[in-house]
């Protein structure tokens, strides 16, 4: 009979708590997939964040985004907002886990789709996107211990960016990179990257 007792209490527990911690976990999204389900890929630095409150006691960010360089889609504007989940306002702070948290100066690769959560009402921010896959939809770039630019995300890093990022995203699309202003050309491709 304690068995028994046992056995179902563990069982009754594992039922509570099991599926918190398989459905909480990250898991891997290829590159093949943030390329195929983004409308938009950008080269990006983030030049400004702020704060907002949305209608549903949300707190969230938006990040103003200065694009240096278009991969895939359409997009003429100098500068674009992505929203992320969570920050703080008078003193009341929103985290979340596994979600894509951003700071000024920060620069990558962007795999972005419209936004689905309310965007910021300020004028200084323009159109609003989410990054696909949170964490795993922004590239970071780095200078590694050696100073040589390196990119990287949660599951991989890139040390060769213009074939392992640029071209390869370009053989994917069929689309080539473009720069702000630059008509289309794809002038000054290799070495794009700060």
């Amino acid at each position: 009979m304690k068995n028994t007792f046992k056995f179902l209490t563990l069982a009754i527990l594992s039922l509570i708590f099991l599926p918190n911690l398989l459905f909480g976990q990250l898991y891997e999204v290829s590159l093949d997939e943030k390329i195929q389900k983004s409308t938009l890929v950008v080269e990006g630095q983030v030049v400004e964040s702020k704060c907002y409150r949305a209608d549903d006691e949300t707190i969230y960010t938006a990040h103003k985004i200065k694009v240096t360089a278009l991969l895939k889609g359409e997009y003429r504007d100098e500068y674009l907002t992505i929203t992320t989940w969570g920050g703080e306002i008078d003193g009341e702070l929103q985290t979340w886990t596994h979600l894509l948290t951003l700071n000024k100066g920060e620069r990558g690769i962007f795999f972005l789709e419209p936004t689905r959560v309310p965007a910021i009402k300020d004028t200084d921010y323009p159109e609003s996107f989410d990054v696909y896959t949170a964490s795993q939809g922004f590239v970071r770039f780095i200078q590694n211990d050696a100073k040589a630019w390196v990119a990287f995300e949660p599951f991989h890093a890139y040390n060769d960016i213009p074939n392992d990022l640029y071209g390869y995203i370009e053989r994917q699309t069929g689309q080539k990179m473009t720069l702000p202003g630059d008509g289309g050309d794809d002038r000054g491709r290799a070495g794009r990257f700060p």
